[in-house]
């Protein structure tokens, strides 16, 4: 009786180690799953960041010619510095010469009410 008794506490014994190992590879997985997940949301908010400073960044930026032209001395007839900023400017707005033709725009233009021409005399 007593070689039966301890086969059958060793078969406990190995299957309470068995289990302990289970639930330690299991604990093991987990954390490992934590810390890719923290991994992960960690470079994303780097990713986040850095995208959010580089867009502030450039929006702040001034373009070079735009810096050069600052730096130069300032013309003694402000009609051609206007003139300067004004080109710079329409340029910018300007459609490249390949575009479609005009456009017609969005809303018509604004009549005015009677009563308010009365007050533009």
């Amino acid at each position: 009786m007593e070689s039966s008794s301890s086969s059958t506490e060793l078969e406990a014994i190995a299957t309470k180690e068995a289990e302990e190992k289970q639930n330690r590879d299991i604990l093991r997985e987990k954390e490992e799953q934590l810390m890719e997940e923290r991994k992960k949301r960690k470079d994303e908010k780097k990713k986040k960041e850095a995208g959010l400073k580089k867009a502030s960044e450039q929006k702040n930026k001034v373009p070079e010619h735009i810096k050069s032209s600052l730096n130069q001395p300032q013309p003694a007839n402000p009609k051609s510095d206007t003139s300067t900023v004004t080109s710079i400017v329409s340029n910018a707005r300007r459609a490249p010469a390949s575009s479609h033709a005009q456009v017609p725009p969005r809303y018509p233009p604004r009549e005015v009410p009677p009563h308010a021409a009365k007050w533009e005399v």
